[in-house]
């Protein structure tokens, strides 16, 4: 005869965080599942008290945007030590960027990633496939093989994968309403990107503030009014990555009262960081899109306060 063993946790009187509010509370969680939350809730034989006293209590973190550069670029990350540092963080699910070697465009290439990471993993996760122009055709296959959605990196990116063409993104947002996934978009233009690099290389400047300059706000603000447009036309599912640019917030607000399905992510960087510490932190802060002014920052943190900024992710890479 079989023994089930359940497993069962208090946790004690701590500070539950939940969307509404936050309450000193005790938290029983029996065979993994949370079974009550309450006050000064009793103990059962041989279950774990954790005391939480003074401690915030958090659901599990899901972290929306991680690349751990598995397969073949495992010199910069990898999933079993990627995800071991998420679950001690308190992040309990990512979802992993495509962007790998080879990208994942294919339903046998997200499947074969699947494989290799469950055998890593130490949180849940899910996978997004890349959109190009050579990818379109395959999001179907890549949908029946577990992949939530699809990745289009509108600018230059690690992996040097080709922007897909206006009559791309038109297609997967008219896929993605019909299927229900998402577009998510790295949105900066990439012949304006191009162009200013040019530009800022032919003046000699090699500084840090210099790739600031490389990528104003006009090369994100201009492929986001391409998504908001393409969004609106097809009724797609479109969700902006990395929002660095108080101009593209204001797509969001204007998405939002239009009743059309555009949404928004920004980073911890951005909300922290501002061009003031280029300074101090040189190329340490240089991302893709670019840390900016202050009142970019001040922006885009008013943008969480009120709703409009739809979440948080890491970026982590």
């Amino acid at each position: 005869m079989e023994v089930e063993i359940i497993v069962s946790i208090l946790i004690r009187g701590g500070h539950i965080v939940t969307p509404e509010n936050i309450f000193e509370g005790d938290i029983y969680i029996r065979d993994g599942k949370i079974e009550m939350i309450g006050k000064s809730l009793s103990p059962a034989s041989k279950e774990e008290v954790i005391d939480a006293s003074g401690k915030l209590v958090f659901p599990g973190i899901v972290d929306e945007h991680v690349h751990m550069r598995e397969p073949g670029l495992e010199y910069k990350d990898d999933f079993e030590h990627g995800t071991k540092a998420a679950a001690v963080g308190g992040v309990t699910t990512v979802i992993e960027m495509p962007n790998t070697l080879p990208p994942v465009d294919t339903g046998e290439r997200v499947r074969s990633k699947r494989e290799l990471l469950e055998k890593k993993a130490y949180v849940d996760f899910a996978l997004y496939g890349v959109l190009t122009d050579t990818s379109v055709s395959r999001i179907e296959e890549m949908l029946k093989e577990g992949a939530v959605g699809f990745k289009a990196f509108m600018g230059p990116t690690t992996g040097n994968l080709p922007p897909p063409s206006n009559a791309t993104i038109y297609k997967a947002l008219e896929l993605s309403r019909l299927h229900g996934f998402t577009v998510v978009f790295h949105a900066e233009d990439d012949s304006l990107v191009n162009m200013f690099v040019d530009r800022v290389k032919s003046s000699g400047r090699s500084d840090a503030i210099a790739h600031m300059l490389s990528r104003p706000p006009i090369t994100e603000e201009m492929a986001v009014m391409r998504i908001y447009l393409m969004s609106k036309e097809t009724g797609g599912r479109a969700h902006i990555a990395h929002i660095s640019s108080e101009g593209t917030i204001d797509y969001l607000k204007k998405a939002r009262y239009e009743g059309v399905n555009l949404t928004g992510e920004t980073c911890p960087h951005y909300l922290y960081f501002d061009s003031s510490h280029y300074e101090t932190h040189g190329n340490r802060i240089k991302v893709n899109p670019p840390i900016r002014e202050t009142e970019h920052r001040r922006a885009l943190l008013t943008s969480i306060a009120d709703g409009t900024m739809y979440a948080i992710g890491s970026d982590h890479a």
